[in-house]
């Protein structure tokens, strides 16, 4: 496949060389380096800058992070200094997206992303994701992102589906009985 604006990132080696059991890492990795730099704004002008050299972003990146808690995955880095050759950083959101679809393609899995905000381990969800993997027959994988605007419960959206069980959605359930007099 040869997306128009990656044409120069190769998919298909991609979907190849990465095991399944590193997608959730890499995609949850990805995720967090874009939150993070949209909330540091001098890193993110100088990472994106193009009049600055490829080295010269590639060691503040490396530098950037490093002030994580754990050392992020090869192949996030490898992602990561593709974009920065071919000054795609601003792009960032969008490459994830088209990773993320062309990767569960690929794969036969289906990437779904629990919104909640607070950490949600993986034995919560296997209710959910043995329902899901039986409903849709691929193997499921879980990209967490975390949402402070919600007050509690958690959110799961895939590509043509969500359930929302947060507080929020349930009260406006509860509202809507009582205003149609139940």
């Amino acid at each position: 496949m040869k997306h128009k604006v990656f044409r120069q990132f190769c998919f298909e080696s991609f979907a190849d060389r990465v095991p399944i059991e590193e997608v959730a890492r890499i995609f949850n990795e990805l995720y967090q380096i874009r939150w993070r730099l949209a909330e540091m704004d001098e890193v993110k002008f100088f990472i994106e800058n193009n009049n600055v050299s490829t080295v010269v972003r590639k060691k503040l990146l490396v530098k950037f992070l490093e002030c994580f808690d754990e050392p992020v995955s090869d192949y996030t880095l490898a992602c990561l200094f593709y974009l920065l050759e071919d000054s795609l950083v601003p792009r960032l959101g969008y490459f994830i997206n088209v990773l993320k679809i062309f990767y569960a393609q690929e794969r036969d899995l289906m990437l779904v992303e629990v919104f909640s905000r607070f950490d949600l381990g993986q034995s919560n969800l296997q209710i959910y994701q043995a329902s899901l993997e039986y409903l849709y027959q691929k193997k499921v994988e879980y990209i967490f992102k975390k949402d402070d605007s919600l007050v509690g419960g958690f959110r799961l959206r895939w590509y043509n589906g969500e359930l929302d069980l947060t507080i929020r959605h349930q009260i406006d359930r509860v509202k809507q009985t009582i205003l149609q007099g139940r």
